[in-house]
């Protein structure tokens, strides 16, 4: 199926357009949404789904939705959304979701990846996360995961900024500029993220707090943990790790020379990571340690 031309899909109280096990192709030219409930829903399906150019703006459920399947769906539009979430990809088994080019600018309830064992998800475009007391961006069992603008950027409040646990992050790796969070219980997670690509946090040059600032993080800033090839710069942590972790039987923080650190907070917090590269942070505030790390290589 194909549908050319410039639709126009405005106010319809539903879903913009609702694609529903689709084996064979669909293809869709210059979309553009105002729905008021989701902009585009892919239930199901193994064939290819191909949305180019278009814009979805301010569902109210969420912007781009896409539930189980196994077949490749490639959108090269833009999402503008300030209430629903703006992508929710679930029950993937396999294929691939890519987001080529177009900005993804999102104040509502993020992005989301869960529940995938299978398939591949790639933003290849500029992602503009500022989602207040939600979490901005959040993997978890989220399959594969490529992440590959320049100039991407999270902003909130007490929500997580970044989340990706349970997830492989592809060979293309995670890429953000900066990523901020005030009030958080974290700010940044990775933990079991595969051995194929790592995260990098650029910043601009080597700009004192270009790479973002974490402050007031109840818990710890930056977790690292069974994750490999991270780098980050050019970031200011302040006061975040504000409260002591609660020591358990199995690690505490009260006997680090037996190797028991792991119940530590700390802005900088290392567990089981491999070649990490931490350059210009600037780390003031923490209530237990500044960078804490156990079985750290490299």
């Amino acid at each position: 199926m194909t549908f050319n031309g410039s639709g126009r899909i405005r106010d319809n109280g539903g879903t913009g357009i609702l694609i529903s096990s689709a084996a064979g192709a669909v293809t869709v030219a210059d979309f553009f949404s105002g729905a008021s409930v989701n902009g585009i829903d892919i239930q199901g399906g193994s064939g290819t789904v191909l949305v180019s150019a278009g814009t979805i703006n301010n569902s109210t459920g969420t912007a781009f939705n896409v539930n189980g399947g196994s077949g490749t769906i490639i959108y090269t539009g833009g999402i503008g959304n300030t209430a629903g979430r703006a992508v929710l990809i679930e029950n993937r088994t396999g294929g691939s979701v890519t987001f080529n080019g177009g900005t993804i600018t999102e104040s509502g309830l993020g992005i989301l990846l869960q529940n995938n064992s299978g398939g591949t998800t790639n933003f290849a475009g500029t992602l503009t996360l500022s989602t207040g007391t939600n979490a901005a961006f959040t993997a978890t069992s989220g399959g594969t995961l490529h992440v590959t603008g320049s100039s991407n950027t999270i902003n909130t409040t007490t929500g997580t900024a970044l989340s990706v646990a349970n997830t492989t992050i592809g060979a293309s790796g995670i890429r953000f500029q900066s990523v901020s969070a005030n009030g958080a219980a974290k700010g940044i997670v990775l933990n079991n993220t595969g051995s194929s690509g790592g995260f990098t946090l650029t910043g601009s040059g080597t700009t004192d707090g270009s790479g973002g600032t974490l402050q007031n993080i109840t818990d710890r800033g930056i977790e690292l943990i069974d994750t490999q090839n991270v780098s980050i710069s050019n970031m200011n942590l302040t006061n975040a790790a504000t409260t002591q972790d609660v020591a358990t039987t199995s690690a505490t923080c009260t006997d680090e020379p037996a190797g028991t650190n792991t119940g530590c907070n700390a802005p900088v917090q290392m567990v089981n990571a491999t070649n990490i590269t931490l350059t210009n942070l600037s780390i003031n505030g923490s209530v237990q340690h500044g960078i804490n790390g156990n079985n750290v290589n490299g």
